[in-house]
């Protein structure tokens, strides 16, 4: 069986900084239960505490679950396709070679990941950890499965984004990455690669392994991130303040959905080029983009940050507020009790035969990642999903023109 990871990545000192730059690629205690609840519609109740205690005692390299495809790789790490033996749901594997994790800074990026995921676990529009495991020589961080791929691949399919559409990802991505500046987490690498979609259409923010812990008063000093979407203060070098430099990011995303292309390029390869550009801030938007649209990426991309919009400007722009009544407004952060709802107890209940009710209970509650807290909350995805589809109700409403 693989123990727990401990959140500890050997050799990796504790510190909120990260890499210098990530590479660019061409261009996821009371108990509360409710013993009220309605029964879970679609769980395979009869034999699944059997089949629980038989996916845990698989001589598999990682008990509970198959190993499918490589679906992402990096440097020190592949993402593979995998299944939840109980629940059958699909998830994310990202398998981390411990012998390839030499260089430090490496080390720290994926300490740092595994704790900002534990942190966010709590907001839809963020990729959802459900387990951390760790062998002799490797560590597994097993994720949620966003199975519409990324918003580059989307944009690059549709050649670019309706308008209406790209309104409906960056109200998404506003919702996710204001939560995350109210944890006091700055993500440093907002890109179309970094955002993926689900198959219904509901946005995920991904990759935290650049993220920076804002300490309040305190300059970031750490030049991150992807060249294309990096704001001016960090390709310049300056001390900066964490939120400004993802307004500009997100800003750099919405260009690319709305036009098909990036605002700031160079010929061939130059980094110098493209960094004047950035520090300039010059960029051209085509003529046949909205008015409105032009506006707000003119606030985005403003060069100082001082002046640049903030997410809740941005938020409340016309365009992204839309003109469908009431017009949309950014919702309020999630109370306790949205971010932890009532547990089930038919789903405790199929679980119970490797580990008691209450003990399972108070581990979901204190936020753990275990494989038992992991087959809870993919027990009640697949739940929920198939009480949407026995009601005949889709899980996110279909797109209007707002």
């Amino acid at each position: 069986m693989i123990g727990q990871f401990d959140g500890h990545v050997p050799g990796a000192a504790s510190d909120t900084s990260a890499p210098e730059c990530a590479p660019e690629r061409d261009g996821p205690l009371a108990t509360r239960v409710n013993n009220g609840a309605t029964p879970s519609v679609g769980i395979p109740r009869p034999g699944l505490a059997q089949q629980l205690h038989e996916s845990l005692n698989n001589p598999n390299a990682l008990p509970g679950y198959s190993v499918g495809p490589v679906i992402g790789e990096g440097g020190f790490c592949k993402v593979r396709l995998g299944t939840h033996l109980v629940s059958g749901e699909k998830v994310a594997i990202k398998v981390i070679d411990k012998t390839r994790l030499t260089d430090p800074t490496d080390r720290k990026r994926v300490a740092r990941e595994i704790k900002v995921l534990k942190k966010l676990n709590q907001q839809s529009n963020i990729i959802r950890l459900l387990e951390v495991g760790e062998a002799s020589s490797r560590i597994h961080v097993i994720m949620e499965h966003a199975s519409g791929g990324t918003l580059l691949d989307h944009v690059r399919k549709k050649k670019r984004l309706p308008e209406p559409e790209a309104r409906d990802c960056l109200r998404q991505i506003l919702v996710g990455l204001t939560y995350c500046h109210a944890q006091g987490v700055i993500h440093r690498d907002i890109k179309l690669e970094n955002l993926l979609l689900t198959a219904d259409r509901q946005m995920k923010i991904i990759d935290f392994g650049l993220s920076a812990i804002l300490v309040p008063g305190k300059k970031l000093r750490v030049h991150c991130g992807s060249p294309s979407y990096a704001a001016p203060e960090i390709v310049s070098r300056q001390l900066y303040d964490g939120p400004p430099v993802d307004v500009w990011s997100l800003g750099v995303v919405l260009f690319a959905m709305i036009t098909g292309y990036l605002p700031f390029h160079a010929s061939g390869s130059n980094k110098d080029e493209l960094c004047q550009k950035i520090i300039a801030g010059v960029y051209k938007t085509p003529d046949w983009i909205s008015d409105e649209s032009k506006d707000l990426l003119r606030g985005m991309l403003t060069t100082d940050p001082r002046r640049r919009l903030t997410l809740e400007q941005v938020a409340d722009h016309p365009w992204v507020r839309g003109k469908s009544v009431p017009c949309w407004r950014l919702p309020g952060l999630p109370t306790e009790l949205e971010c932890r709802p009532p547990l089930d107890p038919a789903i405790l209940n199929c679980i119970s035969k490797r580990i008691d009710t209450q003990s399972l209970s108070e581990s979901i509650l204190r936020g753990e990642h275990t494989y038992f807290t992991a087959t809870y909350h993919l027990l009640a995805t697949r739940a929920q999903s198939d009480r949407r589809r026995a009601y005949g109700e889709p899980d996110r409403p279909p797109l209007v023109a707002s």
